[in-house]
């Protein structure tokens, strides 16, 4: 029901090697060797890089998005171009074929979505987004960058303060959690933030809902530890007072 850790790198080590194929055949036909060695070499030890950093789920910062805005600098891009390439080639072809809504309204105000999120055209007083390599679009009053690695889980800290934050931003208007494909990052946080607000009791009946609204929602085991382990702390900090 949910994509291995490291698919997503795996299709990226895939586009770009099919891309430099097709690549390396016109370079032979214009007799660049050298242009495309070098091009290849930067590509595979940018991608072999990204790997490691994934397996890791450490190093985040190095793409260089902006806390700020959400937007990835162009000299993440020009840098890192091999890796920008490949998602942005998966990006759109999951956009293309999987037919999932960009963002889908769970409860009145309350939206869990992708990175396509902008396309309902809403006005957000709050949103999350747990991107690391995406440009945010959405048009926000606040935003809150919450830089995680696809399939990986935020820190018990950072679901508390992305779950405060959409509450918080609730109170003026419709708010967003959204990460590259709405399906499990963002469905985690958005889970936090309704059983925080209350709207239900625990985080496996927000979940139920949650998958009722987005058949695409998911958990993969590292994502349910997670939320569960939120949740106990949740319960303990609140038994405590």
């Amino acid at each position: 029901l949910h994509r291995p850790l490291g698919m997503s790198v795996a299709l990226r080590l895939g586009v770009s090697g099919l891309a430099y194929c097709m690549l390396a055949v016109w370079l032979h036909y214009k007799r660049w060797h050298v242009l495309f060695l070098a091009g290849a070499a930067w590509s595979g030890a940018a991608l072999v890089f990204f790997s490691i950093l994934f397996r890791m789920r450490r190093g985040s910062w190095v793409i260089g998005k902006c806390p700020q805005t959400g937007r990835v600098p162009l000299w993440s891009v020009l840098l890192w171009w091999p890796f920008h390439f490949a998602n942005h080639f998966v990006m759109r072809s999951s956009r293309l074929f999987e037919k999932n809504a960009p963002a889908t309204e769970v409860l009145p105000g309350w939206w869990v979505g992708g990175h396509f999120s902008s396309e309902v055209g809403v006005d957000w007083a709050g949103v999350v987004d747990l991107t690391v390599e995406c440009t945010e679009h959405c048009k926000t009053r606040k935003y809150m960058l919450l830089p995680t690695w696809d399939g990986t889980a935020p820190s018990n800290t950072s679901i508390t303060a992305a779950a405060t934050f959409l509450n918080s931003c609730r109170k003026d208007g419709p708010v967003l959690v959204h990460c590259a494909f709405g399906k499990g990052r963002s469905v985690l946080i958005l889970c936090a933030a309704l059983v925080l607000g209350k709207y239900f009791p625990d985080v496996d009946s927000a979940f139920k809902h949650v998958k009722s609204k987005r058949s695409c929602a998911m958990q993969n085991t590292q994502l349910r530890v997670a939320l569960n382990t939120w949740q106990d702390r949740l319960a303990a900090s609140t038994s405590g007072h």
